[in-house]
């Protein structure tokens, strides 16, 4: 029996903490810009106070101290301690380092490129951790051309000089494509007609017209030039 009394009042006394806890933390800091009802507490300068009856916004528990009478101001000052309200500071994210990417090696062994160097169709060099194989061909004194067009893997043109080798393949001849100049299409000119200029059909049509009269007809035979037969019996 005496156990079950002692839990009894083990879990009255926990209940009741929760309860005076929970009160503690209702208790808001004031707010000259909201209005309480009779009964509300809040906490101004490190005090409790409780509104009396309804207080409007502005009605600050601060005339507690100064009002001659206490019927002047809707605030009381309470027995209690506001909630100590410990603040949580945040933890900074620590960005964790990127690891170092290793190397990439080759399959194969290659000198490392050096610019300037006389390199000839076939040869293999290492830059930056890669292989490259200068390619056969024409094309072969651009691979010891200037580095800022040609050097392997980062030059402007690199690629039109080396090609990436696993160190066995061999090098592929680059025949560089010539320009095929555009043949030029002439623009066809199209003559202008002028209000003056008429038509060769119109003129022959014309033509007809004036010399099929009866009397062209006559004058045409009469100066018909004869076959030479004719004339020269």
């Amino acid at each position: 029996m005496k156990s079950i009394a002692t839990r009894g009042l083990s879990l009255l006394l926990v209940l009741l903490g929760a309860a005076v806890s929970s009160a503690a933390l209702a208790i808001q800091a004031y707010n000259p810009q909201n209005h309480y009802v009779g009964g509300s507490e809040v906490s101004y300068n490190n005090q409790v106070f409780r509104a009396k009856w309804y207080a409007n916004p502005g009605q600050s528990p601060a005339a507690v101290a100064t009002v001659a009478n206490a019927w002047e101001t809707p605030w009381a000052l309470t027995d209690k301690t506001p909630p100590t309200v410990t603040p949580v500071t945040p933890k900074p994210d620590t960005p964790k380092p990127d690891k170092p990417k290793p190397p990439v090696k080759p399959s194969g062994t290659a000198p490392q490129y050096v610019a300037g160097t006389k390199y000839k169709g076939g040869d293999t060099v290492t830059n930056y951790g890669l292989l490259y194989l200068c390619n056969e061909g024409v094309t072969v004194p651009w691979c010891s051309g200037a580095a800022w067009a040609y050097e392997p893997g980062v030059g402007t043109a690199w690629a039109q000089a080396w090609s990436r080798t696993d160190g066995t393949s061999k090098p592929k001849p680059t025949t560089p494509k010539p320009d095929t100049p555009k043949p030029d299409t002439p623009t066809p000119v199209t003559p202008k007609v002028t209000g003056n200029t008429i038509a060769l059909s119109v003129l022959q049509a014309k033509e007809r017209a004036l010399t099929s009269t009866p009397l062209m007809v006559k004058v045409k035979n009469s100066i018909r030039t004869r076959p030479n037969s004719v004339v020269e019996g």
